[in-house]
């Protein structure tokens, strides 16, 4: 966390807080006195006009007393109206941490903390400021010891906090804890590593395991999803940036769906549901069909953006997120009318990433295959190859007007109409993905044309009214 990249500013920083303990703080009030502020505890405080200047911004400041013991790890948070900044100096007036910048805290909410693990007894000074010039308003500071433990055994559901020394980036060597743990029972675990001081990096060791994780808990936090066998393993915790901070570390095992096992791949029956784990390498399986079905194939993930792969029999498929269902998990589907043979399914994930997923299965009568004749006052259920345009035959034996639909839930359908000095097409006119054309037409043939949008294969309803 930093209240300033520019190294100079932090300086002119420091030196405005030495200069106001010193006594010597040009623009406040010739003598200050610092308040102190209990570890455990907490101060209120506000910033006014009359609260000190900082002389390289503007911005105003004021400073508590924060006495600490040798190897105390303390948080401080700063709340209140009050958009400020905080920065810490050890005995010597040298700075030793700040706090992310730019927090709007309001009200009573908490805003920007800092932490710091001391490495001598002493009394420290605690710099309280605006973040800019204009910021002013009444605040709350409030501090809190921490138990640390930086190595050791993991417990499962036992949350750890950490405190990481600052160090290199974490691909030139730099600082990291580890910690030990032993797995008895086969499963899936779930490692979090999360912190507000530092982009968490985390790695999972041992029995032919290799992972690593940046940002798998979302924001700066760390997250790996595994399946592990029995065996010993270690975790080690590291920044990117080598930043310092506090952390917390959780190990737990996942629950499985009550009933269900890990299916890893192989020969499986259509209709049902199972439940397996990606980890990096697609998980494939084989069915094979004896009759022409119509088959539904969704997968399912809360770990990680589902993607399927179907092929075989002359038939490539794949998708990404069509089993979304507008919810936001980027599940896949895969439907299809499949003609008798063997096929192979692979799941994996869109892009990286390693969690448990489910594959649910159905098989259904499958549709006929579209084209052909159709008469005015007739509707036809059918499939559409993927990449294939359906054709069909329409006579007119009277002048009229017309209307053409085509529907269906899951291709964006596209409808042509030529002949007899007619040129026509609609993409979504119908609504939604559907298609719909009103023609004024003249005894005679013509040729009617339905596809999908991007080439997808599908169900669709085609009726001539």
């Amino acid at each position: 966390m930093k209240i300033d990249s520019n190294v100079h500013r932090a300086a002119l920083l420091a030196a405005a807080v030495v200069a106001l303990l010193s006594g010597c703080n040009q623009g406040a009030s010739s003598t200050t006195t610092a308040k102190r502020l209990e570890l455990g505890g907490s101060l209120q405080g506000e910033m006014t006009t009359q609260s000190p200047k900082n002389l390289n911004d503007g911005s105003r400041y004021a400073v508590a007393d924060l006495k600490l013991d040798a190897d105390t790890t303390v948080q401080v948070a700063l709340s209140g109206a009050l958009k400020g900044k905080l920065a810490l100096f050890d005995p010597d007036g040298a700075l030793l941490a700040t706090s992310d910048t730019g927090c709007d805290c309001g009200g009573d909410e908490a805003g920007v903390s800092l932490a710091y693990r001391s490495t001598r007894a002493g009394d420290y000074q605690l710099a309280v400021s605006g973040v800019d010039q204009n910021d002013y308003g009444p605040f709350r500071l409030s501090s809190k010891t921490v138990d640390t433990r930086n190595d050791g055994a993991l417990t499962l559901d036992q949350p750890v906090d950490g405190w990481l020394g600052k160090g290199q980036d974490v691909n030139e060597g730099g600082a990291e804890n580890r910690y030990s743990f032993a797995i008895e029972q086969r499963g899936i675990y779930e490692f979090t590593l999360s912190s507000t001081d530092f982009d968490a990096f985390l790695a999972l060791e041992g029995n032919g395991v290799s992972l690593e994780d940046d940002d798998g808990a979302g924001g700066r936090d760390a997250r790996i999803v595994s399946l592990l066998e029995p065996g010993e393993y270690a975790l080690v915790a590291s920044a990117i940036d080598g930043d310092q901070g506090l952390y917390a570390l959780v190990a737990q095992q996942k629950q499985l769906p009550e009933g269900s096992e890990i299916n890893s791949g192989g020969p499986i029956t259509l209709g049902g549901t199972l439940t397996s784990y990606y980890a990096g390498r697609p998980v494939e399986y084989e069915f094979t069909l004896e009759q022409r079905q119509r088959v539904t194939i969704d997968m399912r993930s809360s770990d990680i953006d589902s993607f399927l792969e179907l092929s075989g029999n002359g038939v490539q498929l794949s998708d990404d997120d069509s089993g979304d269902a507008g919810n936001g998990q980027g599940d896949a589907r895969i439907e299809a009318s499949l003609d008798p043979g063997h096929y192979r399914l692979r799941a994996r994930a869109y892009s990286t990433g390693a969690g448990l997923f489910t594959i649910t299965s159905t098989v259904d009568e499958a549709l006929p295959p579209g084209g052909g004749d159709i008469a005015v006052g007739e509707a036809v259920e059918v499939e559409l190859a993927p990449g294939a345009t359906d054709e069909y035959r329409l006579s007119i034996t009277r002048a009229g007007s017309y209307t053409l639909m085509m529907s269906s839930s899951s291709i964006d359908s596209v409808l042509a109409l030529s002949g007899n000095g007619v040129d026509a097409s609609d993409d979504d006119s119908g609504g939604n993905s559907d298609a719909r054309l009103e023609v004024e037409l003249s005894p005679g043939d013509y040729l009617i044309e339905a596809r999908a949008y991007s080439g997808e294969g599908g169900a669709y309803r085609l009726s001539i009214q």
